[in-house]
């Protein structure tokens, strides 16, 4: 792969590590949007708010392959260690596919070649948590959000942080109709 590519590659990555939306194709974005405003028929609104979602979710599995590919070769010419690509958030795993020896923390596998690296989870911004509300209902738990947007667990108690403090949702309370293990969770309702 020429110089600029394998650039291209290694700041595409590290630029989605940094900000997983990069990779996001916002015009198509635009574009799903536009067609769930304007769907009438209820099974193609469904349809088309799916395609959405599916729109919205980063996966930098793409990304990942291409740094794992070119990462070795132009660290060593350029004199970049893994120790620079792990001060910018590349994972112990991810160094070691690319071919890095010595990684501090990176698991080795059993067996012959090298140990499989893990993906990350789909990062989801908070705004596009926010905006899977709708999708939720009026009542709602921390859970039913999660399930709504992909997002984590963390990300979407901020959210739900976020449109408390800003009047859009309130706490009502431990859920009624809860029957699961263990204590009851918080039900919210959009205001």
């Amino acid at each position: 792969m020429p110089k600029s590519s394998a650039e291209s590659a290694i700041r595409r990555y590290l630029n989605f590590l940094e900000d997983s939306s990069t990779l996001r194709d916002e015009s198509e974005i635009r574009r799903l949007e536009n067609a769930v405003d304007k769907t009438v028929d209820p099974i193609d609104r469904l349809k088309a708010m799916a395609a959405l979602e599916r729109a919205k979710q980063v996966d930098g599995g793409d990304a990942e392959k291409e740094f794992v590919s070119v990462a070795k070769e132009w660290a060593d010419a350029n004199g970049v260690s893994a120790d620079h690509f792990r001060a910018l958030g590349v994972t112990p795993a991810v160094l070691a596919s690319a071919g890095f020896r010595g990684v501090r923390g990176a698991r080795r596998g059993r067996g012959r070649g090298r140990a499989p690296s893990r993906t990350r989870a789909k990062r989801v911004p908070v705004d596009d948590i926010k905006a899977s509300l709708s999708s939720v209902g009026s009542r709602f738990t921390v859970r039913d959000l999660e399930r709504a947007s992909g997002g984590t667990n963390a990300t979407v108690r901020k959210a739900v942080q976020e449109l408390v403090s800003a009047g859009q949702a309130r706490e009502l309370g431990s859920d009624p109709s809860w029957s699961g293990r263990g204590r009851s969770p918080k039900l919210y309702e959009r205001v």
